[in-house]
């Protein structure tokens, strides 16, 4: 035989196995090691001397192996999280990569805006809910809903709401104490997926630690689409050109520059525009202009 040729069939048996069979080799070990253990700790009778000693080495390697699946999850996880950033044009100063945050799911809806319905990839986290807009296959940050100020809830499919608002086929409501708007879904399949993801990490974070989740005294209400009316919800008037649309920051709803002449704190450190219905609810004692209620509520 040449001399080389113990060299060559070693090198040929080599080719036959990629590379990344033989990297994952060590992870794999852990494993094997287990069994190997527990198999000889069932051949042990109790009473030899190293029965104790096996026992303990097996729990050991049991809680080694636990612990290196975590950090493989964990590094896979953080590299995830970096790949998603890297797919993102802008962040506005948002710290998208942190080390207790992991993706649970993301995908594109529909929201509903004020003037249209607009595409958005929207991101669920652990700690929270990001949408983003979409430019191009990359995305713009728009706004990261904490998990402790998150709802959401099924709208079913119906022509219209009992307010005669129009609604839409695969549709939920998120609500939190920042953004409150409509979702659609492309079908009912996708929709029930979002909502089952983002219902087991409310209740797993309220089952965080031991503590219950502490409600939010305000959400921020879901916007009524200019589109949807024509005129004012409260004196009925027309809007035209002069008479422009106005949201309540309370309610939703879409009024006149008169009706929406109020200001109530609603969670934030300014007062913000409320239409007269929900100012009069909160202070039903008082005049319309409301300098008293904006002294009371803050």
């Amino acid at each position: 035989d040449h001399p080389d040729a113990p060299w060559e069939n070693t090198v040929v048996k080599m080719d036959m196995i990629p590379l990344l069979s033989y990297l994952i080799l060590p992870v794999q070990r852990i494993p094997r090691y287990n069994l190997l253990l527990r198999d000889l700790l069932n051949r042990t009778e109790a009473d030899h001397p190293d029965h104790e000693n096996l026992s303990k080495a097996v729990d050991e390697m049991e809680n080694l192996a636990i612990y290196i699946n975590d950090e493989i999850q964990k590094a896979e996880a953080r590299a995830q999280m970096i790949e998603i950033q890297y797919e993102f044009l802008a962040l506005a100063g948002f710290e998208l990569v942190i080390p207790s945050r992991f993706l649970l799911h993301q995908g594109e809806l529909m929201k509903v805006c004020r003037k249209a319905h607009k595409p958005r990839q929207f991101f669920m986290f652990n700690d929270g809910l990001l949408y983003a807009e979409i430019v191009t296959a990359r995305y713009i940050f728009r706004k990261f809903m904490p998990i402790s100020t998150l709802k959401v809830k099924d709208i079913p499919d119906t022509p219209v709401d009992e307010d005669g608002v129009l609604q839409y086929r695969n549709a939920f409501i998120i609500r939190s104490s920042q953004k409150s708007f409509v979702a659609y879904a492309e079908n009912l399949g996708v929709k029930m997926k979002w909502l089952s993801v983002v219902n087991d990490a409310l209740e797993a974070d309220a089952k965080k630690d031991g503590q219950e989740k502490v409600e939010e005294t305000h959400e921020a209400p879901v916007w009524i689409p200019d589109d949807a009316v024509d005129r004012c919800l409260i004196c009925r008037d027309l809007f035209t050109f002069l008479n422009r649309r106005h949201h309540c920051r309370s309610c939703g709803r879409v009024v006149c520059a008169s009706c929406s002449s109020c200001k109530l704190f609603l969670g934030e450190s300014y007062a913000q525009k409320v239409c007269v219905w929900c100012y009069e609810e909160k202070f039903p004692s008082d005049s319309r202009g409301g300098g008293e209620g904006e002294k009371e509520e803050k």
